[in-house]
């Protein structure tokens, strides 16, 4: 989506019995992160860090020196609060690589993205 660096990448996913795992391989990155379910599903409250987190409709881009915004479309996420079993990357020094990271698993489900719009000038 508009500057972000993407890669092609392989990428899988195992589910089952509360567990999730999820791995990706490219030549230059691997992530691998396992995590097991550590509630019953519910939909955050407002005013909390997982609504915070997860109730975003519009996400912005900087693409040369124009300012962009997407509109984002989503019911509200269902999820789990989630247990990290374990976690192996070699990119993203910001990731933790420990057990005790903030970790949930939402539900599957249908999310728009609507065309950008530009919103200003970038200045530096």
């Amino acid at each position: 989506m508009m500057s972000l660096p993407y890669h092609h990448a392989r990428f899988s996913t195992d589910h089952g019995g509360g567990r999730l795992a999820y791995n990706m391989n490219h030549p230059e990155a691997q992530f691998s992160v396992d995590v097991r379910h550590a509630s019953e599903m519910f939909t955050p409250d407002a005013g909390t860090l997982e609504h915070w987190l997860t109730e975003r409709y519009h996400f912005y881009s900087i693409k040369g020196e124009r300012i962009f915004k997407a509109t984002i479309a989503h019911t509200s996420w269902s999820l789990h609060e989630a247990r990290v079993e374990s976690i192996n990357t070699n990119i993203g020094s910001f990731i933790p690589q420990r057990s005790s990271a903030l970790a949930h698993a939402g539900a599957s489900q249908t999310t728009y993205l609507y065309p950008f719009e530009v919103k200003g000038k970038y200045v530096k």
